[in-house]
């Protein structure tokens, strides 16, 4: 059995707040107002929030990494609007007492960050 931890969440965001993502600088992540309405409304138990130097994929933009107890969804490109809509969904959860699927307009945003096994080489080819 697995040792419960003492600040269990139905959820947690890890958002990439790199400084050169996508190779367009720094990444515009709305982290202090993240911060802000998640103490302001107390989200930490529907959906704990961490902010990341490196998050990858580095070839894109303002990238986040939505964890639950069965799933794993890789967000890339967001906007601002995106934040904000990961924010209502984490206020919906814990309105809802329970994990809500994550809307349409994030889903479309989702990523496929890792390979089949097999698919890539995983040895340097010489030149």
């Amino acid at each position: 059995m697995r040792k419960p931890h003492k600040h269990p969440a139905l959820s947690q965001i890890i958002f990439c707040v790199g400084g050169v993502c996508g190779g367009k600088g720094q990444a515009e992540v709305p982290k202090q107002a993240l911060l802000t309405r998640w103490k302001q409304e107390y989200l930490w138990r529907a959906c704990h929030i961490s902010f990341s130097d490196c998050l990858g994929p580095c070839e894109l933009a303002n990238n986040a990494c939505v964890l639950t107890a069965t799933a794993t969804v890789w967000l890339g490109e967001l906007t601002p609007e995106d934040y904000q809509t990961l924010a209502e969904w984490a206020a919906r959860c814990k309105q809802a007492a329970r994990l809500l699927p994550l809307p349409t307009s994030l889903m479309e945003k989702q990523i496929q960050r890792f390979a089949e096994a097999g698919s890539i080489p995983l040895e340097r080819r010489n030149a």
